[in-house]
C-alpha cells in the first residue's frame, strides 16, 4: 500500500495528527535552538540535552495555559470557555455541554437523557427562530459522560447585518429553561422509536459488544444512550421533567464558545447577562457519589473501573467474548487493556505524552508491515489492523487497544501474526534507525502544523478545548505545543521509548507461558455464523499458541533519500521532449491551466492559505465505465472488476523500480506523503497530501507509478480479497444492499454500477488487473490537479521535469468512454427483504434527472441556450436580468444545490415534524462530472410498519414541489442558499473539495467546468435568491423538475426473521 495512512494522537495533545514525514536536511543545531528558544518563552532556563538525557530538571513545571482562552465562572456555578478563532472567518459556534449522559440515569430511566435532549432542543422556539434564514445549524448529541448542544452560526445575520450571538445564546439559554410539553414529548418519542431502528445496525451491535466486554464491571453495558424502547414508551412529560429539573442545573453545565467574532468582552457580557439568572434545585439523588465522576471529574461518567494492571495467571478465567451474527463478514478480534486517564499539566506529563505518540505510531508501523510479510506467501492476514492508545473522557479512562480483521478462514494466522508482533515489540522495542527517523517526523510534522495553525476550524478547535477540559489537560496554543514537542522528542532517548513501549505492550505477553504480566481487561472475537471451527476455546488456544511461537528481533530495512539518483534528476531535466505546449495563467498569477507536450494536463492553484501544504489529485479518465457491462460471453473490453482489481493491488502494493514495497512505505512516511487511490464509475483518482517543499519526493512516486511500477502477485492477493470483503460486505448491509439494488433496477442490470461480483473477481488473473490499470495510465488523457502553497513557476519546473519526460502514450480507452448514463423509467415499486434478527428500513425514491451540471442523457442541456452557452455575466447583472443568469454556466450546478437543500428540509419537515415517520431523511443529485445525464435519490428512514406511509410522504412531498402546490419561502431558499455557500466556503479551507472542482476542467466533454467556478460560484449563488421568492422558485423549477415522478420508486425492509 502506497504511503498508508494511520492516526497517531490523540486528545487535544495531537488528534488525528498525521505521522508523514522525515528530512533529514535538517540540521540538529537548528532544533537544539529552537528548543532553548522554546523554553525561555515560557520563562524557562535552557537545559542542555541529548539524544540520551533522559528527563529534564524542570519536570514538574506546569505547562502555559492558551493566554487566548476566556475562562469563567458564574456564582450559580455556570462555566463558560470563550476561544476566539477566525478560520472560517466570519461563522462560530456555541456549544452547551450538560453533564448529564445516560449513566446519570436511574434503573428506570434508561434512554431518558436522549429523550430530554430532542425534547429540550427540538421544542425550543428560539431555536426555530435562529435558523430560520440566517444560515445557522444546529443539532444536539447524547454519550454516557454528557449531552451537548450546539449552534454553528454565521457571525452577523444576512440582510440585516445583526450579530447572531445573542439568537444562539439565547437558543442555548432555552434548553436549560426547557419547556416540557406533553405534545413535543410525543413528537420526540415518535422520533427517537425510529432512530433507535436506524441505528441498530450491524456495526453498533458490534460496538455494543465491545464497550459490554470492556466495561463489564460497570453500569456502561446497561446505559447505551439510545435506552430501552419499553421505558421510552411509557414515560409522560412529568417523568421527562424530573430528569431535566435534577441535572439541567446551572452548576452542572459549561459552555463554549469558539469563532470568529469581535469582542471576547462582548461575548462575556452577554453570556452573564444570560446565564446568571439560571437557578440550582435541590438534588433528590447524588448519582454520582463513589464514582470516578465524584472522585476525578464531573466530566466523567458515574462509573467505577477495573484496571488492567492487574497479574493474573494465564490459566485464570478471562472474559472472552465470542460475538456471531449473519450479517458479519469478517472476523474481528479485539483486545483491549483500559489505566487510568493521566492529566496533561506538567512537563512530565507532557512527556508520558510524546512517548506515547513515539510508541504506539511505531507499532502501528510494524503491525502494518507485518501484516504483508514475505513469508506469508499471498494470504494476507489482515484485512486492517491497527494499535490505539487514546483518551477517553467519555468512559472516564485510557484505553489501549489492538483491532483487527480478516478473512474468516484466515482468523488463525490473523491471530498468530498480530500477537507475535505484539510481543517482539515489546521484547526488542525499536531499532536506533527507527526511532531516529521517527524522531525527525514527528519534528517535521510539528513544523507542518506549526505553519497550518491558523487555518484549524473552529470545530476543530472547540471539539480540542471540550477534551482537553474534560480529560483535565493544559490547553496549549498550537505554537506552545509544537515548540515542546520539538524539546522533548529531542530529550527522549532510545532506551526511554522502548522501556515504554515494553509497558504499553505488556498485556500482549500475558499470552505468553508462565508470563508475570497484566491480563487484558477483555477480549472480543466478532465473526460469521460461518466460521465452524470458532469457539471462545479456541480463540484462547490460538492466543496462547501465538504466546509460545518463538520470536525474532525484528529487521531493519533501508530508506531511500531518493527514488532516483542525481545524474539520472539532471538527465530528466534535460529532456527535449519535455515541455509545455500550453500554459494559460489568471492575471493574479494564482490559477494556471497547462498541458505538457506527453498530453498530460495540469490545473494548478497557488493558496498561500495552505502555509506550506499542498495536494494533488491525478486523475485518469475511465474507471469501472470502461468495463463490459454483463458478465454476458458475448461482451467485449475489460473486464468486469479489473479496473477496481487493478486500483486495489496498486493500494496494496508499492514496489517501484528497484525499491521493495516496504522501502516505498516508509519513504512516504519519511517524506510526509499520504497516497490514496479510489475507483469511481468515471475515472480513477490517486491523492497525494504533502509539506509543499516535498514535490520532488512526490512527483517521482507519481512517475515510478506510471513508468515502473511492480506488479506483484501478494499484493494483487490483498486486493481481492479486500474487494471480495467489499462484496460481503454489501450483501449483508440493509443501505449497500438497496442502493445496489436500486441501482440494478435503474441502469437496467449494468454491471459497472454495481461492486464488483465475487465470483467475477476470481476469474480474475494478475494480468487483467495489470492491463486494466495501465490503460488508464496513459499520459494522453492523464490530468494532475494541484492546490497549496507553492510559487507556480517552481511547480511548472518540477512537473516538466519529473512528469513532461515520461514518454508520451496513447490511452487506448479515451474513446470508448461512455457519454450517457441510460436511467430507465418504469415507474415501479418494489421490495427487498435481507432476513435479520432486528427489523429496520429505509425507503428510496429515485429517477432520471439531468447530470449536476444540467446535462441530459441525450447531450442537450436542461436549459442553456445554445447561442449564449455557457456565458458569463457580472454581478450586477446577474442580480437583474433572467436571462443571463439561466445561461451562466454554473447556474444548473448552483440550482441543483439549492434544490438539493430545500427538498431535504422539507422531506424532513413532512416526514418528522408533521406525521411522525422518520428520524432522518435527505435528497441528493447524483451525477459525473464527464457524463451526460444522472439521478435523484430521495431517503428516507422509517420502521418497518411504517415504511410505506412514509414512502407516500416522500411522493407527495415531491410531487407537490413539482406542480407548484407549496410554496418556497424566503427563509426556505435563505437557508439553503447558506447551505450552498458554507459548504464551498468551508470546502476552499481545504484541500480534498479544491481538487475535486478542479478535476476534469480540461476534459473536453463538460466545457463548463472551468476556472470560472472558484470565481463566480457565490455571484451565482447569491443571485438566485436576491430578486425575491417568485425569481427563486421559477429557478429552481426550471430545472426539469416535472419529469421527477417518472421513476422508480422502492422501499426496501428487513423482517424480523427467526435466526
Amino acid at each position: 500500500m502506497i504511503g498508508f495512512q494511520f492516526v497517531a494522537g490523540g486528545g487535544v495533545l495531537g488528534r488525528d495528527l498525521r505521522w508523514k514525514t522525515c528530512d533529514r536536511e535538517y540540521g540538529r543545531a537548528r532544533f537544539f535552538e529552537k528548543k532553548n528558544k522554546a523554553v525561555r518563552s515560557f520563562g524557562f532556563e535552557p537545559v542542555k540535552c541529548s539524544l540520551t538525557a533522559g528527563k529534564t530538571a524542570y519536570a514538574d513545571v506546569k505547562l502555559p495555559e492558551n493566554p487566548n482562552l476566556r475562562r469563567g465562572t458564574l456564582p450559580n456555578g455556570f462555566e463558560y470557555n470563550i476561544l476566539p478563532n477566525d478560520s472560517p472567518s466570519g461563522r462560530f459556534e456555541a456549544h452547551l455541554e450538560v453533564f448529564a449522559g445516560s449513566t446519570v440515569e436511574d434503573e428506570d430511566q434508561q434512554g431518558i437523557a436522549h429523550v430530554v435532549e430532542h425534547v429540550a432542543y427540538m421544542g425550543s422556539e428560539k431555536r426555530e427562530r435562529l435558523l430560520s434564514g440566517t444560515g445557522a445549524s444546529t443539532n444536539a448529541h447524547t454519550d454516557f459522560h454528557h449531552t451537548v448542544f450546539f449552534a454553528a452560526c454565521p457571525t452577523y445575520i444576512p440582510r440585516t447585518g445583526r450579530s447572531s450571538m445573542v439568537m444562539a445564546l439565547d437558543a442555548l439559554l432555552d434548553v436549560m429553561e426547557a419547556k416540557i410539553e406533553p405534545a413535543r414529548v410525543e413528537k420526540e418519542r415518535a422520533a427517537i422509536l425510529s432512530e433507535m431502528l436506524m441505528v441498530n445496525t450491524i456495526e453498533y451491535r458490534v460496538e455494543c459488544q465491545l464497550l459490554a466486554s470492556l466495561h463489564a464491571e460497570n453500569v456502561i453495558p446497561n446505559r447505551f444512550p439510545i435506552g430501552l424502547e419499553e421505558q421510552i414508551k411509557a414515560w409522560t412529560a412529568d417523568d421527562v421533567k424530573r430528569f431535566h429539573r435534577t441535572h439541567y442545573r446551572p452548576n452542572n453545565a459549561v459552555l463554549y464558545v469558539a469563532g470568529d467574532f469581535d469582542s471576547v468582552d462582548k461575548v462575556e457580557e452577554e453570556i452573564v447577562k444570560k446565564f446568571s439568572n439560571l437557578k440550582n434545585y435541590p438534588i433528590e439523588k447524588d448519582v454520582a457519589k463513589g464514582t470516578l465522576k465524584e472522585t476525578r471529574s464531573r466530566h466523567f461518567p458515574a462509573v467505577v473501573h477495573d484496571w488492567s494492571n492487574l497479574i493474573t495467571p494465564l490459566d485464570a478465567p478471562t472474559d472472552v467474548r465470542l460475538f456471531r451474527h449473519e450479517l458479519l463478514s469478517s472476523f474481528s478480534l479485539h483486545v483491549y487493556a483500559k489505566n487510568p486517564l493521566q492529566e496533561v499539566k506538567t512537563m512530565s506529563n507532557f512527556r508520558r505524552s510524546v512517548l506515547r505518540k513515539l510508541g504506539y505510531s511505531a507499532l502501528q508501523i510494524r503491525l502494518n508491515m507485518a501484516g504483508r510479510s514475505e513469508e506469508l506467501a499471498g494470504d494476507c492476514p489482515f484485512s486492517t489492523v491497527e494499535f490505539l492508545d487514546q483518551d477517553s473522557p467519555r468512559e472516564a479512562c485510557e484505553v489501549r487497544s489492538l483491532d483487527l480483521t480478516a478473512k474468516p478462514s484466515l482468523w488463525r494466522v490473523a491471530v498468530r501474526v498480530a500477537v507475535r508482533e505484539m510481543r517482539r515489540f515489546a521484547r526488542y522495542g525499536f531499532f536506533a534507525r527507527g526511532v531516529e527517523r521517527l524522531r525527525v517526523t514527528l519534528l517535521n510534522m510539528s513544523q507542518q502544523s506549526i505553519m497550518q495553525h491558523d487555518m484549524a476550524t473552529t470545530p476543530d478547535r472547540i471539539e480540542d478545548l471540550m477534551e482537553a477540559v474534560a480529560a483535565g489537560h493544559t490547553y496549549l496554543t498550537p505554537d506552545a505545543y509544537y515548540e515542546l514537542l520539538e524539546e522533548q522528542v529531542l530529550d527522549i532517548s532510545l532506551e526511554e521509548i522502548n522501556e515504554h513501549i515494553k509497558d504499553m505492550c505488556s498485556h500482549s505477553l500475558w499470552f505468553e507461558p508462565n508470563s508475570k504480566a497484566p491480563s487484558p481487561n477483555a477480549i472480543v472475537a466478532c465473526a460469521p455464523t460461518s466460521i465452524p471451527d470458532l469457539t471462545t476455546d479456541e480463540l484462547m488456544k490460538a492466543l496462547k499458541e501465538a504466546g509460545s511461537e518463538p520470536i525474532e528481533p525484528p529487521k531493519d530495512v533501508d530508506v531511500p533519500q531518493s527514488l532516483m539518483s542525481r545524474p539520472r534528476i539532471i538527465m530528466l531535466m534535460q529532456d527535449k521532449n519535455a515541455y509545455w505546449v500550453s500554459s494559460k495563467v489568471n492575471a493574479a498569477r494564482t490559477f494556471m491551466l497547462g498541458k505538457l507536450m506527453n498530453g498530460v494536463a495540469v490545473n494548478m492553484l497557488r493558496s498561500p492559505k495552505k502555509s506550506g501544504r499542498a495536494c494533488m489529485r491525478v486523475t485518469c479518465p475511465g474507471g469501472r465505465s470502461v468495463e463490459v457491462k454483463s458478465l454476458e460471453p458475448s461482451q467485449s473490453g475489460i473486464p468486469h472488476g479489473a479496473v477496481a482489481l487493478g486500483s486495489a493491488t496498486v493500494q496494496e502494493g508499492g514496489a517501484i523500480g528497484g525499491w521493495s514495497r516496504e522501502q516505498i512505505e516508509l519513504y512516504c512516511i519519511d517524506n510526509l506523503v499520504e497516497v490514496y487511490a479510489q475507483v469511481e464509475e468515471g475515472s480513477i483518482h490517486f491523492d497525494f497530501i504533502f509539506p509543499s517543499e516535498r514535490f520532488p519526493s512526490v512527483l517521482q512516486i507519481l512517475r515510478g507509478l506510471m513508468t515502473d511500477f511492480k506488479w506483484e502477485g501478494d499484493a494483487f492477493a490483498r486486493g481481492r480479497e479486500s474487494l471480495e470483503q467489499r462484496c460481503r460486505e454489501v450483501e449483508s448491509s440493509l443501505e449497500e444492499r438497496s442502493k445496489a439494488e436500486l441501482l440494478k433496477l435503474m441502469t437496467g442490470g449494468d454491471l459497472r454500477f454495481s461492486t464488483p461480483r465475487s465470483e467475477a473477481l476470481q476469474s480474475l488473473t494478475l494480468t487483467d488487473a495489470k492491463d486494466a490499470m495501465i490503460a488508464h495510465l496513459a499520459t494522453e488523457g492523464t490530468e494532475l490537479s494541484i492546490v497549496g502553497d507553492f510559487e507556480m513557476s517552481d511547480v511548472a519546473d518540477l512537473i516538466r521535469t519529473y512528469i513532461g519526460s515520461v514518454p508520451a502514450r496513447k490511452s487506448s480507452i479515451l474513446n470508448t468512454l461512455p457519454r450517457a448514463l441510460t436511467i430507465e423509467e418504469n415507474g415501479k415499486d418494489i421490495e427487498v427483504e435481507i432476513p435479520d434478527t432486528d427489523a429496520r428500513s429505509v425507503v428510496y425514491v429515485a429517477g432520471k434527472m439531468p447530470s449536476g451540471w444540467g446535462y441530459n442523457s441525450d447531450g442537450t442541456h436542461a436549459f442553456l441556450e445554445k447561442n449564449s452557452f455557457g456565458k458569463r455575466a457580472p454581478r450586477d447583472v446577474l442580480l437583474t436580468d433572467t436571462k443571463a443568469r439561466r445561461n451562466h454556466p454554473l447556474f444548473a450546478y448552483v440550482g441543483y444545490g439549492l434544490l438539493r437543500e430545500v427538498l431535504t428540509r422539507r422531506m424532513f419537515s413532512e416526514l418528522r415534524e408533521e406525521a411522525n415517520l422518520s428520524y432522518e431523511a435527505n435528497f441528493k443529485v447524483i451525477g459525473f462530472d464527464n457524463v451526460n445525464g444522472g439521478y435523484y435519490l430521495a431517503t428516507a428512514t422509517a420502521a418497518p410498519k411504517n415504511a410505506k406511509k412514509a414512502l407516500e410522504v416522500v411522493k407527495r412531498t415531491l410531487a407537490a414541489l413539482r406542480d407548484g402546490k407549496s410554496s418556497i419561502t424566503w427563509a426556505n431558499l435563505e437557508n439553503a442558499r447558506r447551505s450552498v455557500t458554507g459548504r464551498f466556503e468551508g470546502g476552499m479551507e481545504g484541500d480534498g473539495y479544491i481538487v475535486q472542482m478542479m478535476s476534469g476542467m480540461q476534459h473536453q466533454s463538460n466545457p463548463l467546468k472551468a476556472e470560472q467556478l472558484f470565481e463566480d460560484l457565490l455571484a451565482v449563488t447569491d443571485s438566485v435568491t436576491v430578486r425575491g421568492v417568485p425569481l427563486a422558485k421559477q429557478s429552481l423549477r426550471s430545472l426539469r423538475f416535472s419529469r421527477l415522478l417518472n421513476c422508480a420508486l422502492l422501499v426496501f425492509y428487513t423482517p424480523q426473521s427467526s435466526g
